[in-house]
């Protein structure tokens, strides 16, 4: 809410627009998509839909592309916790658990966390006609 009263969402779905000028819709997508994996590593999964989110609705109508796909990306990508010991809970008890170092996280999870970036940024652009307005 504060990130759309303050006119942030505005301002940084502005900078993101004026880097990825006017591309396709797949670009918009995907780094809109990477933007949000991305924080997801250090902010909470609620966290990064509630700051991303917006800036992400904001911005998608000016892409070209309807709101809604938008969101669903975002959503999607907030789940994408693979790369940090901080991203999820999950991690940080594994770590314990198992000894593993932050090294091991970022070896394991960047395969997977490129892979779930490229299939939500796929399926939001292909399957996103067939979504529900």
């Amino acid at each position: 809410m504060a990130v759309s009263r303050t006119g942030a969402a505005e301002g940084l779905g502005e900078l993101v627009l004026r880097w990825i000028g006017g591309t396709s819709p797949w670009i918009g997508v995907l780094v809109f998509t990477g933007v949000a994996a991305a924080l997801t590593q250090v902010l909470s999964a609620s966290v990064t839909a509630v700051v991303w989110g917006p800036i992400a609705l904001r911005a998608a109508p000016i892409l070209g592309i309807p709101p809604h796909w938008m969101g669903l990306a975002v959503a999607l990508a907030t789940s994408a916790a693979f790369l940090t010991p901080m991203a999820h809970p999950a991690n940080a008890l594994v770590m314990g658990a198992g000894g593993y170092r932050p090294k091991d996280f970022l070896k394991a999870g960047l395969p997977l966390w490129i892979l779930s970036i490229g299939a939500i940024t796929a399926s939001t652009v292909v399957f996103g006609p067939w979504l529900p307005h």
